[in-house]
């Protein structure tokens, strides 16, 4: 009878761990992050992950971590201090061992090869177990590297290529930027010959978008916010110091009017530029008002 209850209770605590580790929070690669096995360099007290700050909360096993200030199932996690991390002046980095008032895991006293946690398990066994984080890649990215190795997968031979390894140069409504194609900029096809890009200028259009859609939207904004650019304090007052404006939207709107105004009224000749010289001017009178006629037909003098 003895040894059935055993078998039970056996099976009751493995069932146990099974729960935990479905009911573990999923978590991002991000939130989980990695630790760093060695220092990196300008670091101090970090190796075997203590300078670890991830948010994992369970064990390689699946068993939820304890509270490191409770001491409930193991008084020996209540019983370490925390201590603080310390940022040098020089850009360097002194690790505390990351305690606080949470159950992510951690190597504090640097007993593991890994961060790792006591467990709400009460059994001894089960005391204290690592949990299960990647290392860090001993050697940080080399960006330059790679965007060299990338310029050889590229099959491009025209002005494209420099859209293809460094993103788009098209710029907003509002910019007029000036791409100047330099040697460093060059790409290279997938068989290793250079690809020179054709284009070496890139220009975005000032005056494009001076439609009625945008005197409409400037209409809008300044009836509803005056100038929707000028700065407001944390009152809310508009004042002559730095502060938040009206309103972002509309004061993009209004910089675009007040552009599309100084387009409108270029000297185009020869077509040297593409701009809408009625810009604003949609609803001019075609004719005089006559005040006298209009007067009359109102019923005046009767």
């Amino acid at each position: 009878m003895i040894s059935v209850l055993i078998a039970l209770l056996s099976c009751n605590m493995a069932a146990a761990v099974v729960v935990d580790r479905e009911l573990s929070p999923k978590l991002t690669s991000f939130e989980s992050s990695c630790f760093y096995e060695a220092e990196p360099a300008g670091e101090s007290g970090g190796a075997k992950g203590r300078s670890y700050r991830g948010l994992v909360s369970s064990t390689v096993s699946g068993r939820t971590c304890q509270k490191w200030t409770s001491d409930h199932p193991w008084k020996d996690a209540a019983a370490l201090s925390a201590t603080a991390d310390k940022d040098g002046n020089d850009g360097t980095m002194a690790w505390g061992n990351g305690l606080g008032n949470h159950n992510y895991c951690r190597n504090p006293d640097s007993s593991m090869a890994t961060p790792w946690c006591y467990t709400m398990d009460p059994q001894s066994a089960h005391k204290k177990e690592a949990c299960e984080i990647k290392a860090c890649p001993k050697t940080k990215r080399d960006f330059k590297k790679e965007a060299k190795t990338l310029t050889t997968k590229i099959d491009a031979t025209d002005c494209k290529c420099a859209a293809q390894l460094y993103g788009s140069t098209a710029t907003t409504a509002n910019t007029a930027v000036k791409f100047l194609q330099q040697e460093a900029l060059t790409g290279r096809t997938s068989d290793g010959r250079p690809c020179a890009c054709k284009a070496a200028l890139v220009e975005q259009d000032p005056c494009a978008g001076c439609t009625t859609g945008l005197a409409q939207a400037y209409q809008t904004c300044a009836m509803k916010h005056g100038n929707p650019c000028a700065e407001t304090n944390a009152a809310g007052i508009v004042g002559s110091g730095p502060g938040q404006k009206k309103d972002i939207g509309c004061c993009m709107k209004k910089e675009k009017h007040d552009r599309c105004l100084k387009c409108s009224s270029m000297d185009c000749a020869h077509n040297t530029c593409n701009v809408n010289k009625k810009y604003y001017k949609t609803y001019a009178m075609s004719e005089k008002f006559d005040d006298k006629k209009a007067m009359k037909k109102a019923g005046w003098g009767k």
